[in-house]
């Protein structure tokens, strides 16, 4: 588990939860109990198995039923969420600069400072689910749930968006955002991929680098006549960027190395799912 979180964000989670007034669920609970339950409830993300499954595996010194272990997982991440916004921050330009100085650069690449994506999460689709639902996943055929992370050069958090439905666009969350973050990433020159090409219509003094589209061919003839293609110039451009932005790791690869259960459909609530994400990229922080 310190291998998954790291000891120092484990005991800060700990310290945090201890402030909270948190009703657990236990006929008893015993010096070290608080200890306990966030060490179960991050055993469930990591190991995935049934609570009962769990239970019977720890042994525990006090009488405990897979109800409560499933509440009290449940309060935990309810509160990782507000716990991991305290690690995740933007910070300003000086320190992206910073974070971005060891990753050669040139060209229009050459001031890239933040790498922003998004991810889709796969939850438990309901009874008579219909992809006309607004949490269905095209990219995952099945009900999902879509967050948005900036990450500077380190592969440091510096925001996370959402979660929200999986069918609203990047460019177009980035413009319902524009009013919160537009203030907060002045100075950003964020390289990003083809779906961000509308995100940076009225942010000021922030660029969104994406690729050139490519352009729309004509009729095919075996000819080649009326087919467009990319410049040469454009071509390296883009393979340029896309080379960029897999410097940094994806927050998808992050969070499912540190809890694998998120590669399986989420079976629980809509608000733990957001804990859970916030909690796991604020302890990659801590790391």
């Amino acid at each position: 588990m310190i291998d998954h979180c790291g000891a120092e964000g484990i005991n800060d989670f700990i310290d945090f939860l201890a402030r909270k007034p948190i009703n657990f669920w236990a006929t008893e609970e015993p010096d070290g109990f608080l200890t306990d339950m966030v060490i179960l409830a991050l055993w469930k993300l990591i190991d995935g198995g049934g609570y009962q499954k769990i239970l019977r595996e720890v042994h525990l010194p006090f009488p405990f039923n897979h109800k409560s272990y499933q509440f009290n997982c449940n309060i935990i991440w309810h509160w990782g969420e507000k716990w991991g916004e305290h690690w995740i921050v933007w910070g300003d330009c000086e320190e992206w600069d910073q974070a971005a100085a060891r990753i050669p650069k040139k060209g229009r690449l050459a001031k890239v400072n933040l790498w922003l994506d998004s991810f889709d999460l796969p939850m438990e689709n309901p009874k008579g689910w219909s992809k006309k639902d607004t949490n269905f996943s095209y990219k995952l055929n099945r009900y999902g749930r879509r967050y948005m992370v900036a990450m500077d050069g380190l592969t440091g958090i510096r925001w996370v968006g959402g979660g929200y439905s999986p069918k609203v666009y990047d460019g177009t969350y980035m413009q319902l955002m524009r009013r919160e973050l537009s203030e907060v990433m002045k100075g950003a020159r964020v390289v990003a991929d083809a779906h961000f090409v509308t995100a940076g219509e009225g942010y000021e003094n922030t660029k969104f680098i994406t690729p050139y589209p490519k352009p729309a061919g004509g009729k095919r003839r075996r000819s080649g006549e009326g087919v467009e293609t990319l410049s040469k110039d454009k071509e390296r451009f883009n393979i340029a960027q896309r080379e960029l932005r897999a410097r940094v790791e994806e927050p998808f690869g992050i969070i499912k190395q540190m809890f694998p259960i998120l590669e399986r459909p989420w079976r629980e609530g809509k608000v733990e799912l957001d804990g859970v994400v916030l909690m796991a990229l604020a302890f990659h922080n801590l790391k």
